[in-house]
């Protein structure tokens, strides 16, 4: 025991001076955190008096005592009830680095948000509490879990995370989750959904998983191909530099937000905008004039002409359209489903986007027509 291993600090331990006890608190801190063996000298009475005189300590201190303890992570573990009955700094500590917290304790610790970031930093989460973080953690803590590679993500786990991340970035614009989960490696065609989110490197390594996972593929099936008229409104609109107007033209051909189809003609790489035309069926000639044209309007470098050339062997119409259902949350991509995976709902932006393109259409006939009595 502590006490008495140092008997002249029994009385500092049990001391009516609260600065005394704070002392024996420092000094047995000291003692355990630099003992080779320091379970030798633990015992009942010994942490009962820890946890009396840890209650005395302000939340920095607790910390600080929380951190040297750590050095062993099986002394925190055994002092750990003494740390978590307040959702302080030396709780989190204690949750993220304490070894082998009983499960039961790392999920009564999830209702609060602060505590849960903590527990989803952890290297040892099982399967069973990584669902649960799903199913009730803030984004906050799902950052965590994203950005916690240590953590082997099942597959259906990683493509409800992937769901979560999209369906977030689109009505929100919080990308903090969706730019997590982008630096996990490798990127399989699960993180499609993500794809207007990730670097060209990342679009990559995901087009590249979608061509694989779709070679070979019965039900692997292309999007519908566009009409010679619609091929021809999206060249002539992209060649006159009319952006919005290209814009409305991908939004009808994909029945999406107008928001998506305004990125994918905005993306200053020109990956996404390769990308859909390839799932559109669109002829390789146009592709290049339509992206060479946005470049010329730009400068010299090129950069959406050379997204073509470095994706032209992952742009078989088939993976381009799983990974533009993907990111549209579209439901149909063989691509993306597996046995275990769950099924998307629709979102209510879908329904909004199926409005706003309506709109769209009437819109330009309207303005069509009225061209039209004008001439």
């Amino acid at each position: 025991m502590v006490a008495s291993f140092l008997p002249y600090c029994r009385s500092l331990a049990e001391s009516a001076q609260p600065t005394d006890r704070l002392l024996w608190l420092r000094i047995a801190t000291d003692v355990i955190s630099r003992t080779a063996r320091p379970e030798v000298l633990l015992g009942p009475e010994w942490e009962s008096q820890f946890d009396a005189n840890l209650d005395l300590a302000d939340e920095e201190t607790r910390l600080e005592v929380a951190r040297r303890l750590s050095v062993s992570g099986r002394t925190l573990t055994r002092l750990a009830g003494s740390f978590l009955k307040r959702p302080d700094a030396a709780a989190q500590w204690t949750l993220e680095h304490a070894l082998h917290l009983p499960e039961l304790a790392l999920a009564q610790a999830l209702p609060s948000v602060t505590l849960a970031s903590a527990v989803a930093r952890r290297p040892d989460l099982s399967p069973a509490l990584v669902d649960q973080l799903l199913a009730d953690g803030a984004v906050a803590t799902l950052v965590e879990l994203a950005g916690n590679v240590r953590v082997r993500l099942e597959r259906a786990q990683l493509a409800a995370l992937v769901l979560r991340a999209a369906t977030h970035a689109r009505l929100s614009g919080d990308r903090r989750l969706a730019r997590a989960l982008l630096r996990r490696s490798p990127l399989t065609v699960e993180f499609a959904p993500l794809f207007l989110d990730a670097s060209s490197a990342q679009r990559s390594q995901i087009l590249l998983a979608a061509e694989r996972a779709t070679f070979g593929a019965e039900n692997g099936r292309a999007l519908t191909p566009l009409s010679t008229a619609a091929v021809g409104a999206l060249e002539r609109h992209g060649l006159e530099g009319e952006e919005g107007l290209l814009a409305e033209d991908l939004m009808d051909a994909l029945g999406c937000d107008p928001d998506i189809a305004s990125r994918i003609v905005a993306d200053p790489s020109g990956e996404p905008l390769a990308v859909t035309l390839a799932a559109l069926g669109a002829p390789n000639d146009v592709c290049v004039r339509l992206l060479t044209a946005r470049d010329m309007a730009e400068g010299p470098d090129y950069p959406r002409l050379g997204a073509l050339a470095r994706l032209q062997g992952a742009l078989s119409p088939v993976a381009a359209s799983a990974v533009v259902r993907a990111f549209l949350g579209q439901d149909g991509s063989p691509a993306m489903h597996s046995a275990t995976a769950p099924r998307r709902p629709t979102p209510p932006l879908q329904a909004r986007a199926s409005d706003a393109a309506r709109a769209s259409r009437k819109d330009r006939a309207e303005r069509e027509k009225r061209a039209g009595d004008v001439g």
